[in-house]
């Protein structure tokens, strides 16, 4: 290393060791000839190969073309050190012994300021330094691409500040000469600041360009956009573009810097002067902006502080009174055309008052004279009602007087049965004959008071049912008030529609509250009274209860049963198949289940997108209700909503099967003499029928549907269900009996259960407020 006061070469004295490199070091020095600061790069030997080296001093001289240029460090000489210099081959040729310990010197303007890397290290610059900096920046490359010179390694350390601010772009030499060697890789660009093709050795003039809208962005932002800690990282980032701008960067400047950092070349600025006029009409725009509100005499600071000139504010001036010409004729055919069509609209709005009071005439004249025939019916019922009453009444007092009858009978059978042992065996057989007979005839009579009560039953819980849907009826009256701005404002014959709610975007329909009949009486299919032990022995599958009245508020239903295609999101956002009860979701070993797992990913086999998910646990669809932000329905709430408005009915549409309105009856044996799986022979898509009085479609049918229910529990809505216990199934598959479809029917399984006809749909409770 020189030591101050060394004179290098006879003319050159060292000032102060400015900073070292990976080439070398660099110096201040005085040109004792010229009397003036000059800097000096020593180039060591043993950096480079020495073919190199010597490549790269011939060619410093097409530097000279740059010489003199405001925003270029000129190069005013290069000085052979240990390097020899031929004159018939007009080149450097050898290298001596190490006598001086550096190859060459290169001798070039000294800038008495800071490099912009000190600069940056204080945080962000204010917009107006960033402005002027990257356009001193873009003029110098400007300048250099002129003459066929690309830099290659811009940085903010190769930007030197004068002491008036103004910026010089220096170290184009070695940038350049290097092109085409086979040290290009190791020499040419600094990993941090170099353009995406750069790291695969392609590249052209717009190199340049991105590593200036880099330069931006960290002056305007206060940090590098990319966080790779290797060069990898960095390479793969600025590849994908992973560029996100801070929000009070001002919009004009944004564009630049998003247009510059494109990760293909050909979507950049193609030219750097493209970029510079980018840059100057941004600054003319923010200029304006920062000057319209200023005090006058804060104003000519402002002008001096963004370097404006007189040209500059008049340019800046005719800009202005054209774009204010430009927004008031836009704002004048913007009013025109807002008066032209709220025209149209009141001419609209006319017809559309019109209709809807010839609608709201018609829809008050049918609801008076349905309320008539309803207060008709309601007083016709009351008067049945009172009359049942009346005679239940007569039939209890009867029951009651039985039941003293028959108490009286027990108590003298265990008389009879002290005093069996005072008599003959023939005497003994009389006696229990009668007993036998006393029996049957109190048998008898308990029955004829049985086949009464179920029918009285069910006239009342369908009465209450029935008066429910007349109260609801009645709210048309309390509304009537807002029932024309109703008819105004929307279609006529315009219904509810389903509402999409939860992560799975399914729709979702609103099932009103009130009461439903709910269950089957088994009474009709029997002929008579059966003791309550007897009920359930007649059906393989069926679980059903009397009728009886329920009570639900509003709640959701999903209008679909779930699809493969939504399982699949809930699956890989979970990203595992097991409950945390360590049972699984879905069974992948079945060939009839339409989801495959592969590297850790799920997805629908072809074509099954819309078919509903089968082979999935009651874990599965609970899991996947509460993923979706929902839950399984109850018995009662699925009862209701697949019923769809219909009382006492055994199907969604009636009494009657219908083969054409649910899938049902499929033989499997039928399915394996074919010798193939293929579902398609089994199972439908979803919605392949018409829905039910509530919009919901497949309710019976298909695929059996898992409900929020313990089998083993009969309270309603439990609060805990027993981690063994049988949940229930309804609604039927698609091999399933007549029977099975019935409303009332329940199916029990195991909860880890995963069946080729079992799938599920979702509920959701009403929130407050809505």
């Amino acid at each position: 290393m020189l030591s101050q006061g060394t004179k290098l070469l006879g003319k050159y004295e060292i000032q102060n060791h400015i900073g070292s490199g990976r080439f070398g070091e660099v110096y201040q020095a005085r040109d004792l000839l010229c009397d003036r600061m000059v800097a000096i790069k020593a180039l060591r030997q043993g950096v480079y190969e020495e073919e190199a080296i010597k490549y790269v001093l011939s060619e410093f001289r097409i530097m000279g073309m740059l010489w003199g240029h405001p925003n270029v460090v000129s190069i005013h000489s290069i000085e052979p050190g240990d390097l020899v210099w031929d004159d018939e081959k007009n080149r450097f040729t050898e290298i001596k012994a190490n006598t001086t310990g550096y190859l060459a010197y290169i001798v070039m303007e000294f800038v008495a300021g800071q490099n912009l890397d000190k600069l940056l290290e204080k945080g962000r610059l204010p917009i107006e330094d960033a402005l002027n900096i990257c356009l001193d920046i873009c003029n110098g490359l400007a300048y250099a691409h002129q003459s066929r010179i690309i830099h290659r390694d811009v940085k903010p350390q190769n930007v030197l500040l004068e002491l008036d601010g103004t910026a010089k772009v220096g170290d184009f030499s070695i940038a350049k000469l290097l092109e085409g060697s086979s040290y290009v890789g190791s020499f040419v660009g600094t990993s941090k600041y170099m353009a995406p093709e750069q790291y695969d050795g392609h590249y052209n003039h717009q190199v340049d360009i991105y590593a200036t809208g880099l330069l931006l962005f960290e002056a305007v932002a206060g940090y590098f956009p990319f966080n790779g800690q290797t060069k990898q990282d960095l390479e793969k980032q600025k590849k994908r573009g992973d560029l996100f701008i801070p929000a009070d960067v001002p919009e004009e400047l944004e564009d630049v810097i998003k247009k510059s950092l494109q990760p293909i070349a050909e979507k950049r600025f193609q030219e750097v002067e493209e970029m510079q006029e980018a840059l100057h009409k941004a600054k003319m725009i923010l200029y304006e902006k920062a000057i319209y509100n200023a005090p006058t005499s804060y104003k000519r600071q402002l002008r001096k502080k963004w370097k404006f000139s007189g040209e500059d504010e008049l340019i800046s001036s005719l800009r202005i009174v054209t774009e204010d010409a430009k927004a008031k004729e836009e704002k004048l055919r913007t009013e025109l055309d807002n008066q032209i069509h709220a025209n149209r609209q009141i001419e609209e709005e006319l017809r559309h008052h019109q209709s809807a009071k010839e609608n709201l005439e018609k829809v008050v004249h049918d609801y008076i004279h349905e309320t008539q025939m309803q207060n008709n019916t309601i007083q016709e019922l009351r008067g049945k009602n009172d009359d049942l009453i009346s005679s239940l009444s007569e039939q209890e007092n009867e029951k009651t007087k039985l039941a003293k009858t028959l108490q009286a009978a027990r108590r003298e059978i265990g008389r009879l049965n002290r005093k069996i042992e005072q008599y003959s065996p023939r005497a003994i057989w009389i006696y229990r004959g009668a007993i036998v007979i006393f029996a049957l005839i109190s048998i008898g009579l308990t029955i004829r008071i049985g086949n009464f009560l179920p029918e009285l039953d069910v006239y009342k819980i369908v009465n209450q049912a029935y008066e429910t849907q007349i109260v609801e009826r009645g709210n048309l009256i309390t509304n009537m008030a807002g029932l024309q701005s109703k008819l105004v404002t929307s279609s006529p014959g315009q219904t509810p529609q389903p509402t999409t709610i939860g992560k799975d975007g399914a729709m979702m329909v609103l099932i009103p509250e009130g009461h439903f009949v709910m269950g089957d009486n088994i009474s009709t299919f029997t002929g008579g009274f059966i003791p309550k032990f007897l009920r359930f022995i007649h059906f393989k599958k069926s679980n059903e209860a009397f009728t009886h009245s329920v009570y639900l508020d509003n709640f959701y239903i999903d209008e679909y049963e779930v699809t493969n295609e939504q399982y699949v999101k809930f699956l890989n956002s979970v990203k595992t198949n097991e409950s945390s009860e360590g049972y699984k979701y879905v069974n992948f070993g079945s060939e009839f289940c339409l989801i495959e797992s592969s590297r850790g990913k799920y997805h629908v086999k072809s074509g099954y997108d819309k078919y509903p998910v089968i082979e999935v646990s009651w874990y599965g669809a609970r899991d996947y209700a509460k993923w979706a932000e929902k839950r399984l329905p109850t018995e009662e709430e699925w009862e209701k909503a697949a019923r769809g408005g219909l009382v006492g009915k055994r199907y969604p549409w009636g009494d009657k099967i219908d083969p054409q309105k649910a899938h049902y009856g499929v033989k499997s044996a039928a399915h394996e003499s074919h010798g193939n799986s293929n579902i398609d022979n089994l199972l439908k898509p979803t919605g392949s029928f018409l829905p039910n009085g509530y919009g919901l479609y497949d309710v019976v049918g298909n695929v059996w549907e898992w409900v929020d229910y313990d089998a083993e529990d009969t309270k309603q809505n439990p609060e805990k269900l027993e981690p063994d216990s049988n949940r229930v199934l309804r609604g039927g598959g698609w091999d399933s009996t007549m029977r099975d479809l019935y409303l009332s029917t329940q199916e029990f399984s195991e909860p880890e259960f995963m069946g080729n006809n079992v799938g599920f749909r979702c509920a959701q409770s009403i929130k407050e407020g809505e």
